[in-house]
C-alpha cells in the first residue's frame, strides 16, 4: 500500500509559521515530524549586510529546524550559501547532520561570506545535482530560496533553465524576497506557484510573515485540501488588534482563528482570500518618578491606563492605509476588517468614530470580543449584528472560523451609506460676540 504523500503546502507552510521567532530556546515544541528533505538556499552576496545574515537569518533558521523531528527517517535538511558562486565551506547534505544537536552546531558555524554578484542559478544547479540527487524518493522534496536581490542579468537564462529542471525533478520551490531589490515577478519565476511566494521588507521583518502564513500550519490535512474559492468574490481580510495589551492566551486564540480561516479557504496573491494582520506596537512607556504621584489612586489610574488597549489608531490605519494598493490591497476585492476588542480599551468614543469612517469607506467590519468585552460596543463597531463574534473564553473562538469563511463567500448585503447630516446655513457673525 502506497503511503499518502503530504502536500508541499502543508510542509512548507509549517516552516513559515515557525519563522516568526528568531530566539533559539532549549525546549522548542516539536510540531511536525512528517518526512521531508528540505534544502535551504541562502543568498550571501555583497548587497546583504553581514549582521543581518549572521544575527537575524541564522538564528531564525536555528529556531526553524528545532521545531522539526530531525532524524534519518523524519525531516532532513541540507544547506548552501552563495554569492558569486556556492560557498563550499558551509555546504552540507541531507545525510550529514541527521539529529537536532549536530544540525544546530553546524548552523552555528555558518557565516556571511562576501560575494561580488548574485548567481542564484549556480546555487539552484548545485542543489539540484548535489542535494536532491541524494534525496529520498518517497518523501516531499522542498527547496527554500532566500534572496535580497535579482540574479545577475547574464545568468537569468541559466537560472530559468535550472529552475525548470528542478521542478521537473519533483522539487517544490519556495521563494522569499527580502527588501525592495527583487521584484514579485523574479520571485514568481522561481517559485513552484504563487502560493509559495513571499516578500518582506528586511531580514528583521521575516518574523512578520508568520502570522499571515499561520494559515497553513501542520494542522492541515496530509493531502492537498479541496479548496472551494469564493467564485468572483475576492475578500481582502485584515485582522486588527492591539496585541501588546492583550493576554497571551487571547492573542493565541486569535491566531488559531486565523489559522482555521486560511486552512478552510486557502490564500492567494491574486484570486480568492487574502489575509493581513494589523497590530499595536510594544511601546516602552515612560515610568514615573518617586514624587510624581502623591496618592495611590493616581498611581492606580496611571497603571490602569497603560493596560488599556489602543484600538482607535489601529482602526484609523485600517480604513486610511491598510487596503491601499501600495500595501497589497486589490481594487476589486471585498474589503473586510476584523477588529478584536478586549475588555479594557482606551477612548471607546474615538474608536466608534473611526469605525464609522471605515464603514463609510466601504469596509465591512466584524467585531470580535472575548470574555467581558462590552456587547453594545461590539455591535456599534460591527457592520451588523451578524458581524459580531462574542465568545466567553479564548478556546471558543477557533470554532467560529468555518462560519466566518462561509459569510465571506456570500454576496455582501448592500448596506446604504449613512446619510450625511445637512450642513447648516451660514449665519452672520455678531460683531459684538
Amino acid at each position: 500500500m502506497t503511503r499518502p504523500r503530504s502536500s508541499p503546502l502543508a510542509v512548507l507552510a509549517l516552516i513559515f509559521v515557525l519563522l516568526g521567532s528568531i530566539h533559539v530556546t532549549s525546549a522548542v515544541e516539536k510540531v511536525c515530524g512528517m518526512p521531508a528533505d528540505i534544502s535551504l538556499v541562502l543568498d550571501s552576496s555583497a548587497s546583504i549586510f553581514p549582521p543581518a545574515f549572521n544575527d537575524k537569518l541564522m538564528p531564525f533558521l536555528k529556531n526553524l529546524v528545532s521545531s522539526f523531528e530531525i532524524s534519518p527517517e523524519k525531516v532532513r535538511f541540507s544547506l548552501l550559501t552563495y554569492g558569486s558562486d556556492v560557498n563550499k565551506q558551509f555546504v552540507f547534505n541531507f545525510d550529514e547532520y541527521t539529529d537536532e544537536q549536530s544540525l544546530l552546531d553546524k548552523l552555528d558555524s555558518v557565516q556571511w561570506v562576501w560575494g561580488a554578484s548574485t548567481r542564484t542559478d549556480l546555487a539552484v544547479k548545485y542543489a539540484r545535482k548535489k542535494f536532491f540527487s541524494t534525496a529520498r524518493p518517497d518523501v516531499e522534496k522542498i527547496e527554500i530560496i532566500v534572496t535580497d536581490g535579482r540574479t545577475d542579468e547574464k545568468a537569468i537564462p541559466s537560472l530559468n533553465e535550472e529552475i525548470a529542471l528542478t521542478k521537473k525533478d519533483g522539487v517544490t520551490i519556495f521563494a522569499i524576497g527580502v527588501g525592495d531589490k527583487i521584484s514579485l515577478e523574479d520571485l514568481k519565476s522561481m517559485a513552484t506557484s504563487m502560493k509559495y511566494v513571499f516578500s518582506v521588507t528586511d531580514y528583521a521583518a521575516l518574523q512578520e510573515i508568520k502570522d499571515i502564513l499561520a494559515a497553513t500550519a501542520c494542522i492541515m490535512p496530509t493531502t492537498e485540501p479541496n479548496i472551494q474559492p469564493c467564485g468572483d468574490i475576492n475578500p481582502d481580510v485584515i485582522v486588527t488588534m492591539d496585541s501588546s495589551r492583550m493576554d497571551i492566551v487571547d492573542v493565541r486564540a486569535v491566531f488559531d482563528f486565523m489559522i482555521g480561516v486560511v486552512r478552510e479557504q486557502g490564500i492567494s496573491l491574486y484570486e480568492g482570500l487574502r489575509v493581513g494582520l494589523l497590530t499595536g506596537e510594544c511601546v516602552n512607556y515612560r515610568g514615573f518618578a518617586l514624587g510624581e504621584f502623591i496618592d495611590k489612586a493616581a498611581i492606580g489610574n496611571y497603571l490602569d491606563r497603560l493596560a488599556q488597549a489602543e484600538i482607535r489608531p489601529l482602526v484609523k490605519e485600517l480604513w486610511s492605509q491598510a487596503f491601499l494598493e501600495k500595501n497589497g490591497g486589490r481594487k476589486d476585492a471585498r474589503r473586510v476588517g476584523v477588529v478584536v476588542v478586549p475588555a479594557k480599551i482606551r477612548d471607546p468614543k474615538g474608536l466608534l468614530v473611526e469605525a464609522e469612517k471605515a464603514k463609510m469607506n466601504n469596509i465591512e467590519l466584524y467585531a470580535i470580543g472575548i470574555g467581558s468585552t462590552d456587547s453594545k460596543l461590539l455591535n456599534s463597531i460591527a457592520s451588523s449584528p451578524k458581524h459580531v463574534i462574542h465568545v466567553k473564553s479564548p478556546a471558543e473562538l477557533a470554532s467560529y472560523y468555518s462560519e466566518f469563511v462561509h459569510k465571506l463567500c456570500e454576496k455582501p448585503e448592500s448596506t446604504p451609506k449613512p446619510t450625511p447630516k445637512p450642513t447648516p446655513a451660514p449665519t452672520t457673525k455678531n460683531p459684538n460676540c
